[in-house]
């Protein structure tokens, strides 16, 4: 008996694997395939909706986030502001007298948001230093500059209003009932200024 090769087996076999389902046999693996398809169907906008649920929620959370973030800015401007017009007492003229030493101050609005003034000492009448300070507003932040140093208001606490330098440094501007305010320059210099009656 001679070896046949797999492929001749295959060719000369291959009338009797021509066999033709009966008409019942197709009906039920047509009914199979079209519910295999509907149950693709039905997954298929389940798992949209998972995703469209997924979306909206990352959604909400941003612009939660956004809002929270815009509030807080305004809130911190709003502070700033409301910090910058409580210390509109010190507009007017201020002098500080120690016998024979005199300091004059006399602070305006240089615009909505700037104060400004010149602190001038006299020693028996003579004028010995002119010192220009300043308060700024700038949003949420005040400023008060003293010799080209930057002061930012941290805290008001007791009608003392506390600015801090970056090499922790203080000025202090202290509110009294009396027309009086107290101006301090770190632990050493204190000055107690009285309105100047006009």
């Amino acid at each position: 008996m001679e070896e046949k090769d797999l492929f001749d087996l295959f060719r000369e076999e291959s009338d009797n694997l021509n066999e033709t389902p009966p008409p019942a046999a197709w009906n039920r693996l047509e009914k199979r395939l079209s519910s295999t398809a509907k149950r693709k169907k039905k997954r298929k906008p389940l798992q949209l909706q998972l995703v469209l649920v997924v979306a909206i929620v990352a959604l909400l959370l941003l612009l939660g986030f956004v809002s929270w973030f815009v509030a807080r800015q305004h809130e911190d401007l709003l502070r700033g502001r409301r910090e910058f017009a409580e210390l509109k007492f010190l507009r007017g003229e201020w002098s500080s007298n120690d016998g024979k030493t005199t300091d004059l101050m006399t602070w305006k609005l240089r615009d909505s948001l700037t104060f400004i003034t010149n602190k001038m000492l006299y020693y028996d009448g003579t004028l010995i230093s002119n010192t220009s300070l300043s308060i700024k507003n700038q949003g949420k932040d005040n400023v008060f500059n003293f010799n080209n140093q930057n002061y930012e208001l941290k805290e008001i606490k007791n009608n003392t209003f506390i600015f801090k330098a970056k090499n922790r440094s203080e000025i202090r501007l202290r509110k009294s009932t009396d027309d009086r305010f107290t101006l301090s320059f770190g632990e050493g210099m204190v000055f107690v200024f009285k309105k100047k009656s006009k």
